[in-house]
């Protein structure tokens, strides 16, 4: 590894980033050990509390584990998954599936998140607040074929719940349910890992709260900051394995 000298701005993301690219190309496979802190520290010319943070968003997205005096071995099989034969494709799919659904969801949530700062009742906001700490992750084996009075899951489950549109509710499996097939993927989602899930969590507060004083405009631009963040953080996950 080089040496190399990062700006003073977020550098554990910016190591973090060089060594996951360096994983990914096949620099460092499955089973072998990242460099020791001390050699990170020396050769990137960064602190060790940097060093230690791009190592645990590294562990937080599944790609290393760190072992109690061993080090930090490389979990993920990326290269191979990358050079799989149909693999590539297969993600494609799985892409172009969630960019799609996603300016649905960028269409159809915000005004949701409008109709119910006009319209939500109390038992409404309590049933929303109270899913407010969820991950909203979607369970594994959530199936479309729900029991008429299964609620969805998660924050934006409540809001799609809260309509009480049935219609709205088989739109939900149209356009939401493309989005989770990313976890058919081997790294961890962005809303499973501490940072992106602590802003995510954050993002729908600033929903919720503008629904509860029920300021439509608000709720309509939180939800669509929310999206687009959302968008472009997952944007980012497929990016790991296309280009």
């Amino acid at each position: 590894m080089k040496t190399q000298k990062f700006s003073p701005k977020r550098l554990y993301e910016q190591v973090f980033e060089q060594l996951k690219d360096e994983i990914r190309k096949g620099v460092y496979q499955k089973g072998d050990m990242l460099p020791s802190e001390s050699e990170l520290i020396k050769t990137m010319g960064v602190s060790r509390v940097t060093v230690r943070q791009a190592l645990q968003c590294l562990a937080e997205a599944g790609i290393i584990e760190t072992r109690q005096g061993k080090g930090s071995v490389v979990v993920v099989d990326w290269k191979s998954i990358l050079e799989e034969t149909g693999q590539r494709e297969i993600i494609k799919g799985y892409r172009e599936d969630f960019v799609m659904a996603s300016n649905a969801r960028r269409l159809v949530e915000p005004a949701i998140a409008r109709y119910l700062a006009l319209h939500a009742t109390e038992e409404d906001i309590r049933a929303i607040e109270a899913t407010l700490d969820d991950d909203d992750s979607i369970p594994a084996d959530f199936s479309t074929r729900r029991e008429p009075d299964k609620r969805l899951p998660g924050f934006h489950g409540s809001l799609w719940e809260a309509m009480h549109n049935p219609f709205l509710k088989r739109t939900w499996d149209d356009i939401v349910m493309p989005c989770v097939a990313m976890r058919n993927l081997p790294l961890i989602v962005p809303a499973a890992q501490e940072q992106s899930g602590k802003e995510t969590r954050r993002q729908h507060r600033d929903v919720f709260e503008a629904i509860k004083r029920h300021d439509s405009e608000y709720a309509y631009f939180n939800m669509m900051v929310h999206c687009d963040w959302m968008f472009e953080t997952y944007r980012q996950y497929y990016k790991n394995f296309l280009e």
